[in-house]
Formats: structure tokens, sequence, C-alpha cells
């Protein structure tokens, strides 16, 4: 396997907020297809908003997500871009990925942290191709619209 079919960025791995659920209000929709305005006046409070995701007090969780259809979600491991899950609290997943890739890449765990990928942008960018920022600081520009991964690959691997 190549380095980048190891991909993890750091920028996504952060809290995650399970929060209860937000209404969303049904009156304007219902104007726009023609509801007199005393028949919505008329409505309870409970038909003009509907409750969306999952219900209950809001809950910050250092995993990753899952979530199903009907708003169930589930706390699960981080996962590694291979598909192996890596560690659930999102301040442990850079060492369990920098070791996960040393077994399998040969290449010095300490050197895979100093060397992750913190971040791709490219969606306020004025040209719409991605930046990949490794956590030296170097960054590799795409002249495509895919991150050019594999000089971050190249710049790991010379470093």
């Amino acid at each position: 396997m190549a380095l980048t079919d190891h991909v993890v960025v750091l920028a996504h791995l952060q809290p995650q907020v399970i929060s209860a659920p937000p209404a969303q209000n049904w009156e304007e929709t219902l104007r726009r297809l023609g509801m007199p305005e005393e028949t919505i006046a008329a409505l309870p409070p409970s038909a003009r908003a509907q409750s969306v995701g999952v219900a209950g007090d809001a809950v910050v969780s250092a995993s990753a997500l899952d979530i199903r259809p009907g708003g169930i979600v589930t706390e699960v491991d981080w996962p590694c871009s291979c598909g192996a899950r890596l560690h659930a609290h999102h301040d442990f997943v850079l060492a369990a990925w920098a070791k996960h890739v040393a077994e399998a890449e040969g290449i010095d765990a300490d050197h895979l942290e100093r060397h992750a990928v913190q971040e791709i942008d490219g969606k306020w960018r004025p040209d719409g191709k991605p930046r990949v920022h490794c956590r030296c600081g170097a960054r590799f520009e795409s002249a495509s619209l895919i991150p050019d991964l594999t000089a971050w690959e190249q710049h790991v691997r010379a470093a």
C-alpha cells in the first residue's frame, strides 16, 4: 500500500456535537403553498414546526459519529482512509494513526506524527484547487481539483 492509502486529515478530528432536535418551521412553506393566514394562525405550534434530529440534551462526543437513517447516532472509532479503526477519542487518533502507518509502511511513527496531513483546503480558494497542508508547515498545491497527496507522500518519505 502507498502512504496515500493511509490519510487522516487532522482538521476533521474534533469534538462532535449531538444536539437536541432543531425545529423546522413549516409556516413559510404553508404560505408558499397558498394556505390562508387565518388557517396557519389556527394551527397549534406543534403543527407549525417539526422536530428534526435526535431528541435529548446536547452531548459533545470525542468520537466519530455514524449517523443512520431515522436519526440514530452511534459513536465509533475514527477511521484511517484504508478502513482501519484507529481510536475513539480525537486527541489520541494522531498517535494511533502514526503507529498504524509505521507498521504498514515501515516509517518511523514520530516522523509520521510530524508530517501528518493537517488540512486540505480549496473551498475558499479562488481557483477552487485544493492545497494539502502538512503539520510541518509544507503546502502542496494541486494542478487539478483533486488534492495532491502524492506530493505529500514524496515529502514525507524524503524528509
